[in-house]
């Protein structure tokens, strides 16, 4: 996948200009998935095998940069970082017990040549839709059928797209069929998956045959609502006709 790249307001506090670049990520890696696309890679190591590996890595670092160590790896350097302000050289470092931002923190600071190679190989995508947060679909299709058998009530769809992930409990977001696209129409209310690339829904099974505008409405953290509707119709046919 690329890495999303956009134009904001710059409200930078010094800025030198009135737009400055954003960059967004299509989604997480958390640990677990780590582990399993790296038992998947060049090795004979068993996922066990890396979680003990990674976990080992974790605490080993851990001690020796808490005993004062400047510790390189592979990705780049650990160490531990004095930050606060005093008013005499004699005074006292006592990290979260006054006033003066006296803390410890950790930093890391990238190996040069990791940092070039992964510069080397990623690809950007320009997107400056994605300030606004809205969704974005880009295809629907059945679960576990050819294309030309077309859709019935109550088939399993995937609806791909970006920024696609809703709270599936809120009635007032989802997905929702309709015979006008001026309005929301029926809400299919049945999620297998919600995911901001992909939604697994089943279509509502009392719908009538017919032409469908499809919409997605999702909100915001803040609670802003966001929709956006497909391209083209979504045909629906009665189970029973050929």
């Amino acid at each position: 996948m690329p890495l999303i790249v956009s134009a904001r307001k710059n409200t930078l506090i010094g800025r030198n200009s009135d737009y400055r670049f954003h960059t967004s990520h299509e989604a997480t890696v958390n640990h677990d998935q780590l582990v399993d696309i790296m038992s998947r890679a060049r090795t004979t190591l068993t996922a066990p095998d890396i979680v003990a590996c990674l976990r080992l890595l974790t605490e080993t670092v851990s001690q020796l940069v808490a005993d004062g160590m400047f510790v390189k790896t592979g990705l780049g350097d650990f160490y531990l970082c004095a930050k606060g302000s005093i008013d005499d050289p004699k005074d006292s470092f006592r990290p979260g017990k006054n006033r003066q931002g006296h803390c410890v923190r950790l930093r890391f600071r990238p190996d040069r040549s990791t940092e070039a190679r992964i510069a080397r190989t990623v690809r950007i995508l320009r997107d400056d839709s994605r300030a606004s947060r809205k969704p974005n679909i880009v295809g629907l299709e059945a679960v576990g059928k050819m294309p030309e058998a077309g859709l019935v009530p109550g088939d399993l769809v995937r609806l791909h797209g970006y920024r696609l992930a809703f709270d599936p409990a809120d009635e007032k977001l989802g997905v929702f069929l309709s015979p006008d696209a001026r309005i929301p129409g029926t809400r299919c209310s049945v999620y297998a998956s919600v995911a901001p690339r992909l939604v697994i829904l089943q279509l509502p099974p009392k719908l009538e045959s017919g032409d469908y505008s499809l919409m997605i409405r999702t909100a915001t953290a803040a609670g802003a609502v966001r929709e956006a509707w497909m391209t083209g119709p979504v045909s629906v046919r009665a189970a029973a006709e050929d």
